[in-house]
């Protein structure tokens, strides 16, 4: 359990189709098996993927060919009372979500696995033996695959400016191969984008309260500030006649 290899896109995308972008080889040296094979994850580069890899990755069995079409989706939400997120660039909900699961991981009696993260070394304790280090193994796979954890139990929320990655694969088999062929592509130069706007913003809603008393009473903001004028002379003329009253008893 654990990522063995990460690749990290640092450049434009020029070109669609199945010949660009990324094409590996993958190569088994021992015999086919049907339990065998990989897992790979799309995702951003922001923070580490090891539980959704090990979850919702997509399984590569040796021998396959898949051709994997991604279509990018990017999400600009609003933070609000009924639905909060965080509006934070450096923020990762894989990191929370992982840091949720190594406290329960800890509370259960496992010990640090390679695939945890170094910040956890001060409250995970090491593997001493390797009887520890298998126990650890099974604890953590009855956490992930026999209901003991889920995300719903963390607290972790969702970045307000995210962009997620959708997957479609198309692949043949060749059972007696020992290599398996892998393509990444996308399929067009195009991505969808969903932004949450405010529909009732402070000033529209001045401007129908305005509306709404201009229309019944007759009213305008000159009207406001008249009262307000009128309100102010009043206050000065009292305070001028208690001063002038004070001034005769003396």
């Amino acid at each position: 359990m654990g990522l063995c290899h990460k690749y990290v896109l640092d450049n434009k995308i020029s070109n669609s189709g199945y010949f660009n972008n990324f094409n590996a080889r993958l190569y088994n040296p021992q015999s086919p098996r049907e339990e065998g094979g990989w897992k790979i994850f799309l995702g951003g580069h922001m923070g580490n993927p090891v539980l959704r890899i090990t979850t919702n990755a997509m399984t590569i069995r040796t021998g396959w060919e898949p051709d994997i079409q991604v279509r990018v989706k990017e999400f600009k939400t609003l933070s609000t009372k009924e639905y909060p997120c965080v509006n934070d660039s450096n923020y990762s909900e894989l990191d929370c979500e992982l840091e949720s699961f190594e406290e329960v991981f800890r509370a259960k009696g496992g010990c640090w696995l390679p695939f945890m993260t170094q910040k956890s070394l001060a409250t995970v304790p090491k593997c001493l033996t390797s009887l520890d280090f298998n126990n650890s193994l099974k604890l953590a796979d009855e956490l992930l695959f026999y209901g003991l954890w889920t995300r719903d139990e963390c607290s972790c929320l969702s970045a307000c400016n995210d962009i997620t990655y959708e997957a479609f694969s198309d692949s043949s088999a060749n059972k007696s191969s020992t290599t398996t062929r892998v393509r990444i592509f996308y399929n067009d130069l195009t991505y969808e984008s969903v932004h949450e706007e405010w529909a009732y913003r402070i000033i529209s809603l001045m401007c129908d309260v305005g509306g709404s008393l201009g229309l019944l009473l007759g009213a305008s903001v000159l009207t406001f500030i008249e009262i307000l004028e009128c309100l102010c002379a009043y206050c000065s003329r009292v305070c001028c006649i208690k001063k002038t009253k004070v001034n005769v008893l003396s």
